[in-house]
């Protein structure tokens, strides 16, 4: 059975809504960078170093990240070189982060990154 909602508690609702959106300033992030890295992953591929280190993903041990146990991805790699030479790649970013993946298989689960 659902419960019902009065009307005066809707309208109390949306005034409140109303009243947070009116004071709630929101501060553009364009041209900011991160301060602190949490963590961080090579998607499909082996742990790399770093401060944090990127953690590793491959197939035989996945990142505790994600839901590979449950999903349907597989890993891909590359022996390619990679232009690293793009002002929005940070400095001191391992080649290796740009020639493995993680990728989503068309039927299953959705890969999903927690």
């Amino acid at each position: 059975m659902k419960k019902r909602t009065s009307q005066s508690t809707c309208h109390r609702r949306n005034t409140t809504l109303r009243n947070y959106r009116r004071h709630l300033q929101l501060e553009p992030l364009e041209d900011r960078r991160l301060l602190a890295v949490l963590y961080r992953i090579n998607a499909g591929g082996a742990q790399l170093a770093g401060t944090p280190v990127w953690s590793a993903d491959t197939t035989v041990a996945p990142s505790t990240y994600s839901n590979v146990a449950t999903g349907n991805s597989a890993t891909g790699s590359t022996t390619a070189t990679v232009d690293l030479s793009d002002p929005s790649i940070p400095a001191n970013t391992p080649m290796a982060v740009f020639q493995s993946e993680r990728f989503d298989k068309p039927a299953g689960t959705n890969l999903i990154w927690d």
